[in-house]
């Protein structure tokens, strides 16, 4: 998925770069695709290109959307206790392929899904047979 971010921008340097305001950060950007670039502008950056310029306004409602997902997330963060939340996923995933593993040694067959049958864990193929 790509993504475009409205910036700010701060100054203009040589050779159509600026520097423009990310979300707080300081950042060089290219901005030879967008005519009379001026301190202030509003752009849409992508990959490190100006690809469009924005109106101030829509430019400014969404950054504040974006301030406003990312305290929203903050605060889903800071709500739950992940330590308990993902401590036990982690435990069952690793058992799961434990137990998987054990079982392809048992029977002679690949530990990994998709892998073929008779295949060992260095992709070769073992004296067994599945």
């Amino acid at each position: 998925m790509c993504l475009a971010i409205p910036v700010r921008v701060l100054e203009l340097l040589a050779e159509g770069q600026a520097v423009v305001d990310a979300g707080g950060l300081r950042k060089q950007i290219d901005v030879n695709l967008i005519d009379a670039v001026t301190p202030g502008d509003y752009l849409i950056l992508h990959a490190g290109f100006a690809i469009n310029r924005l109106d101030p306004h829509e430019a400014e409602h969404t950054l504040a959307l974006f301030d406003e997902l990312l305290a929203a997330e903050r605060n889903a963060a800071e709500s739950t206790e992940p330590s308990h939340r993902l401590s036990g996923v982690g435990r069952a995933d690793r058992a799961d392929r434990a137990d998987r593993a054990d079982r392809a040694d048992r029977l002679g067959q690949p530990d990994q899904p998709g892998q073929p049958r008779g295949a060992d864990k260095t992709g070769g193929y073992s004296e067994r047979e599945g």
